[in-house]
């Protein structure tokens, strides 16, 4: 990484602020012409992956190359959105990755979409809406593998909104807007009724699939919602357990009063659940003396904590017989230290990029 640092600061532009983002990841910040259209934009990017590929590094007396894929963002399309700016230029930079790497793509998820934000919104607002009604948002799958040889195959549910072009938005930029417009809690529906339809072809076909599926904690508050997910599980014939509803630790923390009483109600109907975003914070661990989940998922910043922080973060959840999920892991050194303070599941790209099928191969799965 650090020969690739050293030949991007001499190819990038001059007017160009690079930094580390990930594990294996750059960010570039760069202010082009006023009068620079898409074409150049991604010329500049196709340059640098060129140059890249091109180059022969000297690694410990060894002679290696490699490649490189870029995601390119317009400032001016998120309307000041630095993270959903971020969120985006990352995704082209996955979706740049899928498609063999090697390569600059330009974030364009419709040739509707035009630089006004607001029409960003309304178009987006139209093809959730539209998307919800046919039952048509895409569906990918993540393992989490088990470091204690749990049984059962985990995978979480990652939906996607799908372009008329082809493109794939994710739930992280799809799912404020949704909130927005009011339409979040049709979202949640569509997508727990997915999951407990797949929950029930699964097992039906013997395979022991459990779903860590993402909702907004309002619905826990919402009992007619909780009355229809009774009956939509009572259709399903599988264990309840096999559902992980999994919502956010600050949203749960923000309504803990009236959000408890569904917390429990979702107990009796044996489903399971976890807390998102956990971190390493006191009014968060003050939380679980007043309520409990199956797991806790943890916020990518505590995968930065020293090994003692983290056997006591997860000596704390084990106590309340929680097992803990880390994800968003990108390299086997990171697994290394999380096996050792006791995590119990692990998630990320290191260990497979979201697919469209079920079919990991957790029996013969070698991590480090």
């Amino acid at each position: 990484m650090a020969a690739v640092a050293n030949k991007l600061q001499d190819i990038v532009p001059k007017n160009s602020l690079l930094a580390r983002f990930g594990d294996y990841s750059y960010a570039m910040i760069y202010r082009h012409a006023d009068n620079q259209d898409d074409a150049e934009s991604l010329a500049i990017g196709s340059e640098i992956a060129k140059s890249i590929a091109t180059e022969l590094f000297e690694i410990e007396k060894r002679s290696i190359t490699t490649t490189i894929s870029l995601g390119i963002c317009e400032c001016s399309r998120l309307g000041g959105d630095a993270i959903g700016m971020l969120s985006r230029a990352e995704r082209t930079c996955m979706n740049a990755s899928e498609q063999g790497g090697n390569k600059a793509l330009l974030y364009s998820p419709s040739k509707q979409v035009s630089d006004d934000s607001s029409s960003n919104m309304e178009w987006m607002v139209d093809l959730i809406a539209e998307q919800v009604e046919k039952n048509s948002l895409h569906m990918l799958f993540q393992p989490a593998v088990s470091l204690k040889n749990e049984p059962g195959e985990y995978y979480q549910l990652l939906p996607r909104l799908l372009t008329e072009d082809g493109g794939q938005i994710s739930a992280g930029e799809f799912i404020p807007v949704a909130r927005s417009a009011g339409l979040l809690g049709q979202v949640d529906a569509s997508v727990l009724r997915h999951a407990i339809v797949l929950l029930a072809e699964k097992h039906a076909d013997g395979q022991d699939v459990r779903l860590f599926v993402s909702q907004s904690a309002e619905e826990l508050k919402n009992m007619q919602f909780l009355g229809s997910l009774k009956e939509a599980l009572n259709a399903g014939d599988f264990d309840n357990k096999c559902l992980i509803m999994e919502f956010d630790t600050d949203e749960i923390l923000d309504n803990l009063k009236a959000i408890r009483p569904g917390v429990e109600k979702l107990k009796e109907l044996g489903v399971s659940i976890g807390f998102a975003g956990f971190q390493n914070s006191d009014n968060h661990l003050r939380m679980l003396q007043h309520i409990n989940a199956d797991y806790l998922k943890l916020h990518h910043d505590c995968l930065d904590l020293d090994n003692n922080k983290l056997k006591q973060l997860f000596t704390e959840a084990h106590k309340h017989h929680m097992q803990i999920v880390a994800p968003r892991i990108e390299n086997p050194q990171r697994i290394a230290a999380l096996w050792s303070a006791g995590a119990d599941f692990i998630q990320g790209n290191f260990i497979q990029k979201p697919d469209e099928n079920l079919g990991f191969d957790f029996a013969d799965s070698v991590l480090w």
